[in-house]
């Protein structure tokens, strides 16, 4: 059984294209919304999203949000505008969460890196990286374990550092949407989802999901297929929470291989066959799978004590 992220075809596409168009549509009626609010951040997802709601709900309905802070990258804010410009559209808002993030206390928690340029702290969050990430490991992907698992204090602060950001960012597009009656649409694909590439209450606290059933190499194909801006889809991917951090980097693995693991786990395979097939270590295998399980409470809803169930 080969693991191949197929090229979609132009009539994969288009019924791909239609199933989420008529979702997007159907949830607006069924949750007697006006339109539909979408946070730009000059990524592929968003993108990809925006270019769909448009075609559900038209352009006039469509609202969106772009919210750099202080560690934002330079193409972050002109790359929005031309996702933006080019679907044409006119509902665009943008504001600096800088100075919520700092009365929150966000930049507080590393006093040494926001006194420093943009570049400088650029260039101590790398350094940074590779130390704290690579504690007993010399993989990424095992780093990304230990980063979950909080056994490290500074990494705590990153944590608390990297999700708050998140969370106010949705908690500024129910501020939004809640006042003009809109929908707040989703961004996360099935990869990000699998393997907890999200944060809980952040940019996985939405009204609906329309492409968390695409693989991120299957969401590259549809904004070929949607006609995105090659900048956007040559784009490396990024949160764009801390600078010169990309998504790629953070997991260890590139998605078009994780993608192909992936999919050997929906299909059940055995690890060492997965393994072969691929042409990977087997170590590799593993350390996905272990990314998989240790986000596993990401994508539950809240636990809850039933007092009245009998056992």
């Amino acid at each position: 059984m080969e693991l191949i992220m197929n090229k979609l075809s132009l009539e994969e596409g288009k019924k791909i294209e239609s199933k989420i168009v008529d979702f997007i549509r159907e949830q607006v009626k069924l949750q007697k919304k006006e339109g539909v609010l979408i946070g730009i951040s000059g990524g592929i997802d968003s993108a990809v999203v925006a270019a769909l709601a448009v075609k559900a709900v038209g352009k006039e309905n469509v609202s969106t949000l772009i919210l750099p802070d202080v560690d934002s990258d330079e193409t972050t804010l002109e790359d929005a505008k031309l996702v933006t410009d080019f679907l044409e559209l006119e509902k665009v808002h943008i504001e600096d969460i800088s100075p919520k993030l700092e009365a929150f206390g966000v930049y507080s928690l590393f006093p040494q890196l926001y006194s420093v340029t943009r570049e400088e702290r650029q260039k101590i969050i790398l350094e940074k990286k590779e130390k704290l990430f690579h504690q007993n490991t010399d993989s990424d992907i095992e780093g990304l374990v230990n980063y979950r698992e909080n056994k490290n204090e500074e990494l705590r602060r990153i944590r608390a550092l990297w999700n708050t950001k998140i969370r106010l960012r949705m908690a500024m597009f129910y501020f939004y949407a809640e006042q003009h009656n809109l929908l707040v649409l989703g961004t996360t694909n099935k990869t990000e989802y699998d393997i907890g590439w999200f944060t809980k209450y952040g940019d996985g606290g939405v009204d609906i999901e329309p492409i968390i059933s695409l693989y991120k190499t299957t969401v590259f194909e549809l904004a070929k297929y949607l006609n995105i801006p090659d900048r956007i889809i040559k784009k490396k991917p990024s949160g764009d929470i801390l600078p010169g951090f990309y998504d790629n980097e953070g997991i260890g693995i590139s998605f078009e291989m994780l993608d192909r693991i992936l999919l050997g786990f929906d299909r059940e395979m055995k690890f060492e066959d997965i393994s072969k097939e691929l042409e990977i270590d087997l170590d590799i295998i593993k350390n996905v799978y272990s990314l998989v399980e240790s986000s596993t409470y990401s994508r539950k809803a809240p636990v809850q004590l039933e007092l009245n169930k009998e056992r």
